[in-house]
């Protein structure tokens, strides 16, 4: 299997994904003709370019002088301006409120399935923070519900069933071949990262579109409260 350069990786193996599926997501603007399930697409392509972005820029490695001796971290501010501001591209501001629609995206999923974390017994080996992680859960949700209206997922998908279930299908097999292309990359690290980043944007879309019950209870026939079980349908 061939190894791409983590910094090809970055910049051309996603792209090309993109690409492939949909359009070139550096050179379509998100107010161009594209349907609205499209433009969401290219907004959730480009926030992950751009998280990636404010990652290298945060700890930005610089080279000793010469090759010698150990190297410096460093936040790299001068890159994170040049790719969120107006000096290299006209985009950049709308790269940076791209990454802030994948966050309001992550919100409304974490909402939608909150009754059921709440509902959930976890089991890290060790029963303070068995306690922790639970309250840390209630915690988080309380913030989340002060802020209801992060997305509206029932503005996509929507008309003729046939043409919604094709376009959710391609949502599935896009995020899929983009998990597949972070197996080429030679950084242990990077790889790691970018697999959790698109998967937990592919797990916030199922949360979304899956039919789940609007109460993490229901009444069983034989009229007693019952737990309505958690599944992830595609």
């Amino acid at each position: 299997r061939r190894i791409i350069p983590v910094s090809l990786f970055y910049w051309v193996s996603v792209s090309y994904c993109a690409h492939f599926i949909f359009v070139e997501v550096y050179h379509i603007p998100v107010s161009s003709g594209l349907c609205l399930e499209k433009r969401v697409f290219y907004r959730l392509i480009s926030g992950f370019h751009s998280a990636i972005t404010i990652s290298i820029a945060a700890y930005n490695y610089k080279p000793p002088p010469g090759g010698f001796g150990p190297g410096s971290w460093f936040r790299n501010t001068e890159m994170f301006a040049g790719r969120f501001g107006t000096k290299w591209s006209w985009e950049g501001p709308q790269r940076l409120k791209n990454v802030y629609f994948v966050f309001l995206l992550e919100l409304r999923a974490l909402l939608k399935v909150g009754p059921y974390l709440q509902n959930e017994l976890f089991f890290t080996g060790n029963e303070k923070e068995d306690i922790e992680t639970r309250v840390a859960i209630d915690e988080l949700l309380d913030i989340i519900r002060q802020f209801p209206d992060q997305f509206d997922e029932h503005e996509l998908f929507k008309g003729i069933e046939s043409h919604a279930r094709e376009l959710r299908e391609e949502f599935r097999s896009h995020f899929l071949n983009i998990s597949r292309i972070m197996d080429c990359v030679g950084c242990d690290k990077c790889r790691l990262w970018g697999k959790v980043q698109i998967h937990g944007m592919g797990t916030a879309l199922k949360i979304l579109f899956s039919d789940l019950p609007h109460s993490h209870y229901r009444i069983g026939a034989d009229g007693t409260t019952q737990g309505a079980p958690f599944q992830l349908t595609r």
